[in-house]
């Protein structure tokens, strides 16, 4: 049965950012607005430095925190309805990336993909798509000089782990993409969750 986002369906807590950053007592800070795209229009990058979203002033400064890591995960609404032009696509989320850069200059970054995606049918295919946009931006970015820029894919979705609200992951897969990015940063970052042995 289709649930509708409500109070009663949507709990951040239980989101996979959240539970990584618990699994390592870390700050954490969540930029999330559903249905919004990278590029061309109704994006989260003109959201992104507004403390009220849908205030333009005033704006975060960006320098009370500064992250070790970053995650972007944006494509699911570019794709859904069609494929978005690559070259503006690719250059819409360079200039995000530099963005994040000039706030950031030592962080990690990941540009995440999944878990809303799939390739429908052999005509539709924007899981494959999106994979293909995303891991050029990565390898252009790695070219010229960033080496921490990382591609983070989650597996899709299964029916057998439930759905969440307006086909959003259920509780059950946003611990599952959590365990993926906590293996991550242990690897990458040397994290050692709370009360791991080291």
């Amino acid at each position: 049965m289709h649930e509708s986002f409500s109070p009663a369906t949507e709990n951040a807590y239980l989101s996979y950012g959240a539970v990584a950053a618990r699994a390592f007592n870390a700050n954490y800070t969540c930029i999330a607005w559903s249905g919004k795209k990278l590029w061309p229009d109704n994006t989260i990058v003109e959201l992104y430095d507004r403390i009220l979203p849908t205030q333009p002033e005033p704006v975060w400064k960006f320098d009370a925190l500064k992250p070790q890591a970053v995650l972007i995960n944006l494509c699911t609404n570019d794709f859904g309805r069609g494929d978005p032009e690559q070259e503006g696509w690719v250059k819409a989320y360079h200039a995000f990336i530099n963005q994040v850069r000039k706030n950031y200059p030592d962080a990690t970054i990941y540009l995440a993909l999944g878990s809303m995606m799939n390739d429908w049918s052999p005509e539709r295919h924007p899981l494959s798509d999106a994979r293909g946009y995303i891991q050029r931006v990565v390898k252009e970015c790695n070219l010229s000089g960033d080496a921490k820029i990382h591609f983070l894919e989650f597996a899709p979705q299964k029916l057998s782990d439930g759905i969440g609200a307006n086909f959003h992951p259920s509780a059950k897969t946003d611990q599952i993409m959590a365990d993926k990015l906590i293996n991550t940063l242990q690897k990458d970052l040397g994290w050692v969750p709370v009360g791991a042995k080291p």
